[in-house]
């Protein structure tokens, strides 16, 4: 399974997410969000490689978790 992470500004902050899978150019990504602490891997370890099986997956961070920045 591919992934990658990158950040996205959004509303003046630096938001880290991550990218799994690959889907055909064109079409919609699968948007996970959480409201823990954890990180990405940690919350969604489990399901990620069967939701990712196919399609482009993009989790967010929560900005409290301490992976964004005002930079």
């Amino acid at each position: 399974m591919s992934s990658s992470s990158a950040y996205a500004k959004v509303n003046a902050l630096d938001t880290y997410y991550e990218t799994h899978g690959a889907a055909p150019e064109g079409s919609r990504p699968l948007v996970l969000l959480h409201g823990g602490g954890l990180t990405v891997g940690l919350t969604f370890s489990a399901v990620l490689p069967a939701l990712a099986a196919g399609r482009r997956v993009r989790a967010r961070r929560p900005t409290s978790s301490g992976s964004a920045s005002t930079g």
